[in-house]
């Protein structure tokens, strides 16, 4: 079973968003972990961009902490220490994750995490000069108004760093950063800087006026530390600046074997429940015949203003993990310039 990604082309090119599903098909295509969602696929059609993923049963982090309103402590050092190895993978091939929140970790059927959501990374060598969107200057420019488009400008702004804010040139610090955020989230139930509109959440950001505490739950001093060296303005003094060893080496993951966590089961944390999947064809949805008419169709089909080129892509060692026992490559491959496997949409705009 895999999960389809369909994204309509006149949307990316009326948002000016073609360079971001580009970065998030570049990056899912070049990464390779069990903490990250694999990419088998990508292609296109006249009218859809595709892009096919595993499929993960237990729905995104986010939600799930919707219903739980917060997590004991014990899971949540899990699933952070999961987190903290998908970053350290990420920044060894220089990627910059840039959007880490619940809402981008999905829970596997074993109960493990698996990050997603590769729209706003970056991909590169970094430095301190690095040249970056000012997202305060850009929200001011927008009428103040926090439009959909506001956030493919600005990103999530509760897990936005200081040094995001105010526009300097930022690395991986950045990741730790939300990080501490999403830690506080999870213990806590809301981010730290939650505010009612985004400008005060803004605010708190620069100025670190975050939430107390609460009494009513029980958190450890460590964790409390954890949090609070991760939430630090200087980007230059956050934990995890000098190298993961100052993430994995805090107190908060005492007891944490970084070596199993793999495969150290999740029975005492959370498992999902397996839907039950049925063949009567009576219960399953019609698909939308303009989105998945399948069949094979040259670079020559459909309108070339909206090609996006070097979009399609298959990745064998990914579909040799699944059993694909006809492809007999060992390396992965993106199609040829000449002839794509893709969708065509027959039907009228």
């Amino acid at each position: 079973m895999y999960a389809i990604k369909v994204l309509r082309k006149t949307d990316l090119f009326l948002k000016n968003q073609q360079d971001t599903i580009m970065t998030e098909r570049n990056a899912m295509a070049r990464t390779n972990h069990p903490f990250i969602v694999q990419l088998y696929f990508a292609f296109q059609s006249k009218s859809y961009l595709y892009l096919v993923m595993e499929y993960l049963i237990g729905g995104d982090l986010a939600s799930f902490l919707s219903k739980r309103k917060y997590l004991d402590e014990p899971m949540v050092q899990r699933y952070i220490a999961e987190v903290v190895l998908a970053l350290e993978y990420l920044h060894s091939v220089n990627i910059i994750h840039r959007d880490l929140k619940p809402d981008n970790l999905l829970i596997n059927f074993d109960g493990h995490l698996k990050m997603t959501d590769f729209g706003l990374s970056k991909m590169g060598i970094w430095g301190s000069g690095m040249d970056t969107p000012n997202p305060l200057r850009d929200f001011a420019s927008s009428n103040n108004s926090h439009t959909s488009d506001d956030d493919r400008i600005i990103g999530t702004p509760d897990y936005l760093s200081p040094e995001i804010l105010i526009g300097l040139g930022h690395g991986f610090p950045v990741d730790w950063w939300a990080l501490g955020v999403m830690t506080f989230e999870l213990l806590v139930g809301l981010p730290p800087f939650f505010d009612d509109t985004p400008e005060k959440i803004f605010q708190n950001i620069l100025s670190r006026d975050m939430f107390e505490w609460p009494a009513t739950i029980n958190v450890s001093d460590a964790a409390k530390d954890f949090v609070d060296k991760l939430l630090t303005i200087d980007a230059k003094r956050r934990l995890g600046t000098k190298g993961v060893h100052e993430i994995k080496s805090h107190p908060f993951f005492s007891g944490i074997n970084w070596d199993t966590v793999l495969t150290s089961p999740m029975d005492d944390f959370y498992i999902p429940k397996v839907p039950i999947i049925t063949d009567d064809s009576k219960s399953k949805p019609k698909p939308d015949s303009d989105i998945f008419n399948t069949t094979v169709s040259s670079p020559e089909d459909g309108n070339p203003d909206l090609n996006i080129p070097g979009f399609s892509f298959i990745n064998i060692n990914h579909l040799k993990e699944k059993n694909y026992a006809l492809l007999n490559t060992n390396t992965t491959e993106e199609f040829s310039s000449d002839y794509h496997l893709e969708f065509t949409d027959d039907s009228s705009e």
